[in-house]
């Protein structure tokens, strides 16, 4: 074949594919409608050492609902999407997870941020909470719990 029939081939394809609704491959993936992501990366460590906490469930809720959850990597890091249309702004809260306890820190802003998670060393020590087959609940917003530090991104900012 010549390179004027490939390039014809490749044209055929993707009026066919626009004709039958195929997913663009050329776009990037989102969710349908008109709203786009907010985009949540932030990192866990110990407050004091900056050591990251691994293996941590992280996640947004809104009321009962999930709106993203992830589990941070071997250096406490973490990225969530939540779509727009999807965020109760005064219900959102961040949640996280670790051996027997529960982080929350409530009225998180509905907007593209980073967020650096400090957890006292005493809490993530504790085993206890986990052996009595329950989840112990903490405030980041309490000082003897830790605390969250946030930046919000401009609209825009990945």
């Amino acid at each position: 074949m010549r390179p004027s029939r490939y390039v014809l081939v490749l044209l055929l394809l993707i009026v066919l594919s626009e004709l039958l609704g195929a997913p663009r491959f050329w776009q990037p993936e989102g969710p349908a409608g008109r709203g786009g992501l907010i985009r949540l990366t932030g990192q866990l460590v110990e407050s004091g050492t900056g050591r990251p906490i691994a293996h941590a469930s992280v996640m947004v809720q809104a009321g009962d609902q999930v709106l993203a959850h992830k589990e941070s990597d071997i250096n406490g890091r973490f990225v969530l999407l939540v779509p727009e249309e999807k965020w109760a702004a005064s219900l959102a809260m961040l949640k996280i997870r670790y051996r027997g306890h529960t982080f929350i820190q409530n009225s998180l802003e509905p907007a593209s941020q980073q967020i650096q998670v400090e957890i006292q060393r005493r809490w993530l020590l504790d085993l206890q909470a986990g052996d009595q087959g329950g989840q112990s609940r903490h405030n980041l917003s309490d000082p003897a719990v830790g605390k969250v530090g946030t930046v919000v991104l401009p609209t825009g900012v990945n």
